[in-house]
């Protein structure tokens, strides 16, 4: 696997481009001596004014330093520190994976920085799926990293990492990991919520991989919400990567064996993520044919959801809609293009729970009137049969990936 080189292109880094101008000033062809009384290091000088030369002497020479300086002259640039990162790579040795894999988890738990817990998180990932390291690579480089290769086991004894083949993962235990690891860049994390989330996941995969094997369902995930948010923070901005990582589940779901198991698990859980109220006003207003959608008030958010649903459908994967699609198609589904709709679909979560809270989104008092006004509506509706879409989810499985 080719790496991509971490020392930018000259002239193609921020720091080399030529700095804009904060200061505009009128310059002049000048002949001879400079209105200081000194010669000019250049053929440029300042516009004479009366105010400019009742001036103090110290004061042109500043000035005339300053003007110095919006041409370019004796402006040195400094070039960002880069920060020295390995990326651990399995060679040939039949054990080589496990042995990155355990170098990695036995390291990351103890990262200091987002730059090394990337890295390695980069390699865990890299070890099992090797088409994702190009993309990884790239918000590494942005983050100034320095990247270089180490092949585990030929060259990691010489730098210092060693690993016990005797606490070797096992395949099932790899792919759990793998697939709660995948998952991470797409979650908001909180300390309310990783704990959970982290162990639900690893229950599910273990339970549905290895139903046998009760210990995998109780296996520990090795990262803390402290490494896990500075894995967030170095590639959850990176909307390509986030591309190839549902292209490869999309992928891993076809396959075989645990590699499939986990494939289908993690794309079900990512379907429709940072979706979840356009989802619950199709699921909760338009399969039913709400009469709410008739509302006088609110037609121009019902013009803007059609207009945002007609996209999604014609999409080639309607399901990673928020992910694939163009900056314009991206504004359509906004939560400030449907603001009574989503408070309306969201009462009638909060019902169904038992947990009436539409103070916490209603906003204004009058729009808190208008939804309450819509949601009785709803309430009193007739139900018809849906034609619409049919999810592949359960309720709970957007719930703890939303916006």
């Amino acid at each position: 696997m080719q790496i991509r080189s971490s020392t930018p292109e000259k002239g193609g880094a921020p720091w080399t481009r030529e700095p804009i101008p904060v200061l505009t000033i009128q310059k002049f062809r000048s002949v001879g001596r400079g209105i200081s009384g000194e010669g000019n290091d250049s053929d440029w000088g300042f516009r004479r004014s009366k105010s400019f030369e009742m001036m103090p002497v110290d004061e042109r020479k500043e000035m005339k330093k300053k003007n110095k300086l919006l041409r370019g002259e004796g402006r040195t640039y400094q070039q960002p520190k880069r920060v020295p990162v390995y990326l651990l790579i399995a060679d040939d040795h039949k054990d080589a994976t496990s042995m990155v894999y355990g170098i990695c988890w036995t390291l990351i738990p103890h990262a200091k920085t987002s730059q090394e817990a990337g890295a390695l998180f980069a390699s865990i990932i890299a070890a099992y799926a090797p088409d994702l390291l190009n993309a990884m690579i790239v918000p590494l480089q942005e983050a100034g990293c320095e990247i270089n290769e180490l092949r585990v086991p030929t060259e990691s004894t010489d730098y210092g990492y060693h690993f016990d083949l005797e606490n070797s993962y096992s395949h099932a235990e790899i792919v759990i990991f793998i697939g709660v690891s995948l998952m991470l860049p797409f979650k908001n994390l909180s300390e309310k919520n990783y704990a959970s989330f982290v162990k639900a996941r690893v229950k599910a995969l273990g339970g549905s991989l290895s139903p046998r094997d009760e210990r995998l369902s109780k296996m520990k995930y090795p990262l803390d919400l402290t490494r896990a948010e500075m894995v967030k923070r170095m590639f959850a901005g990176n909307k390509e990567l986030k591309q190839e990582i549902l292209r490869y589940l999309m992928w891993a779901s076809e396959q075989k064996g645990l590699l499939g198991g986990m494939g289908r698990y993690a794309s079900m859980i990512l379907a429709w993520n940072e979706m979840n109220m356009i989802v619950s006003i199709n699921s909760l207003l338009v399969n039913s044919k709400s009469p709410v959608l008739d509302h006088v008030s609110i037609q121009d958010e019902v013009a803007n959801f059609s207009k945002a649903w007609y996209h999604i459908e014609k999409s080639p994967c309607p399901r990673y809609f928020r992910y694939f699609c163009t900056e314009a198609e991206e504004k359509l589904i906004q939560r400030r293009n449907l603001p009574t709709l989503c408070a309306v679909a969201q009462e009638i979560l909060n019902m169904k729970s038992k947990n009436r809270s539409i103070v916490n989104f209603a906003g204004t008092s009058e729009r808190g009137a208008l939804v309450q006004e819509l949601v009785e509506m709803n309430l009193n509706r007739v139900v018809t049969e849906s034609a619409a879409i049919k999810f592949l989810f359960d309720e709970g499985d957007y719930d703890e990936l939303s916006d």
